[in-house]
């Protein structure tokens, strides 16, 4: 089945923990900064839910890339690690957000979060990305995890 479309997503993977590197293109004229914050909801028997900051997590954005063939590859733009109030600054990543025709047919990016050697499922997404002259200027992502 050929993908054909572009999407932001978001899952939670089985991995190890890793320490917070940037590996960010800062001399990438391409390159935009990643900042957001990762939220835990507090679960009580009706709603309202409160929200809390999830502290010492680590965050991955990756790209995902799937071909004709059905194989896909997966690449770390970025990872860092939140602080005490759930913040995170992945530094200037290059989103390679396009695809490479004809050898790939489709690619996601997405958000991994670990915390104490453990994925966290990502439950939900939210995200600004300013743009100038058509260009994201920055992304700043608020990740919901259960």
């Amino acid at each position: 089945m050929l993908r054909r479309s572009l999407m932001l997503t978001c899952c939670a993977l089985a991995i190890l923990p890793v320490a917070p590197v940037h590996i960010g293109a800062e001399n990438d004229p391409g390159a935009i900064p990643i900042t957001g914050t990762v939220l835990e909801r507090v679960f009580r028997p009706a709603p309202p839910y409160d929200l809390r900051p999830v502290a010492g997590a680590e965050v991955l954005l990756m790209r995902d890339a799937f071909r004709l063939d059905e194989s896909h590859s997966r690449e770390i733009l970025a990872k860092g690690k939140t602080d005490a109030n759930g913040r995170f600054d992945l530094g200037s990543v290059h989103l390679r957000a396009e695809i490479r025709f004809p050898l790939e047919t489709a690619a996601e990016l997405k958000y991994a979060v670990v915390t104490g050697g453990r994925s966290r499922v990502v439950d939900w997404i939210s995200f600004t990305a300013p743009r100038q002259n058509l260009a994201v200027t920055s992304v700043s992502a608020t990740i919901y995890v259960k």
